[in-house]
């Protein structure tokens, strides 16, 4: 038992990762989606669903019903004399076709309430890539204005460590000096990785692309009051109907001249008159459903706008002192420079590093609160 168990065990093991990852290779054929694609993809394959049951039912509303019924009636014929004369019941036929201009109404517009449906969870999916996209206070447009401020200084800052380390070769610098520039090298190789690796994960979040958040929710709220508008319409198809049939009838063993039968039918229930005022309920309460819902609800979306201009508040503070400070170390390079020595270009030189770290800082700040302010629909994105 014990030589058949450790092998077991291990083929156990081995195949765990292979049934772990069926579910990912189960769809083959479609590349993963990633930022405003991912909320266009769910309302699409949604969609699809909602426009195919939508399409099943409308099959069968729109369309003739063909009926045939058999049985036995009981008839009187009358002789020539004008006397009745009792007889066995009969045989009766009848085929024929039914068409309900009521369930013809229904089947358009249930097709027509699932299209409203369809664009409602488009706008629900927008809202919940708002949130999720938000959630982390960044955007790619400020990321990558803080990566080119980066990305264009790493030559210089090379340079500088290439000086430095000659310099320290020809014992015009110590160590100490040569180690502190190396420490601002790397850490402007840190900022630069890891600016790179939340470019990669806000990319990797759902995106509503170039929408604010006002319009956002208004046309959410617009299409949840136009979906209910639709399903309203529905449900009032059920108190009324005006129907056809017309066919062929035959009482077998009874002479008929022309066996063919044809009838309208009218027909009214009492609750469609009283229906309008549930109708008007639901039709202002749904969005306002949508909008406390606590699960993609749009207040969620409201609540973190509010954040946002908390965090614009916050920023522009902060944007001011980072230009202030610029302003000053750039001052004291531009003096340092001018002094000749290898310690005034070596101080110039770490006051370089300063600056490209508030130069980055600025850029990244002045590309996000541009971002926010589009994205709160402030101003043009």
């Amino acid at each position: 038992m014990k030589t058949l168990f450790f092998p077991l065990s291990i083929a156990i093991l081995l195949a765990a990762p292979v049934a772990q990852a069926e579910p990912w290779t189960a769809v083959k054929g479609e590349a993963p989606a990633a930022g405003a694609e991912i909320p266009r993809r769910a309302a699409s394959y949604y969609c699809e669903y909602l426009k195919g049951v939508a399409s099943a039912e409308s099959a069968i509303l729109v369309a003739p019903s063909l009926f045939v019924t058999g049985g036995l009636v009981n008839v009187t014929p009358v002789d020539p004399t004008g006397a009745a004369t009792s007889q066995a019941p009969a045989a009766r036929i009848s085929a024929g076709a039914a068409y309900s201009f009521g369930t013809l109404y229904r089947g358009l517009a249930v097709k027509t309430k699932a299209e409203a449906d369809c664009e409602a969870y488009r706008y629900f999916s927008e809202l919940l890539a708002f949130i999720a996209h938000n959630k982390e206070g960044l955007s790619v447009p400020a990321l990558k204005a803080r990566e080119g401020v980066l990305d264009a200084a790493m030559g210089r800052a090379q340079e500088i460590l290439r000086t430095a380390r000659q310099r320290l070769a020809d014992g015009r610098a110590t160590q100490e000096e040569v180690e502190a520039i190396e420490l601002r090298v790397d850490t402007l190789r840190v900022a630069r990785h890891g600016v790179k690796k939340d470019i990669e994960v806000v990319n990797g979040t759902p995106d509503t692309g170039a929408k604010s958040i006002v319009s956002l929710v208004a046309e959410r709220n617009a299409a949840e009051r136009k979906a209910e508008e639709e399903a309203a319409k529905v449900r009032s198809s059920y108190g009324w109907d005006v129907s056809v049939r017309a066919g062929y009838d035959q009482v077998l063993g009874l002479s008929q001249k022309v066996p063919v039968f044809a009838m309208a039918t009218a027909s009214v229930n009492l609750g469609w008159f009283f229906q309008g005022s549930g109708n008007d309920r639901a039709i202002e309460a749904r969005p306002q459903a949508a909008r406390w819902s606590l699960e993609g609800g749009s207040q969620p979306a409201i609540d973190a706008a509010r954040r946002m201009r908390e965090a614009m508040k916050a920023e522009r503070a902060r944007l001011a002192d980072v230009v202030i400070l610029l302003g000053d170390v750039e001052q004291r390079m531009k003096a340092t420079e001018a002094i000749e020595g290898d310690k005034p270009r070596a101080f110039a030189d770490m006051l370089w590093f300063d600056a490209v770290t508030l130069r980055a800082e600025q850029a990244f700040l002045e590309e996000h609160l541009r971002h926010m302010k589009g994205v709160l629909g402030e101003a043009s994105p």
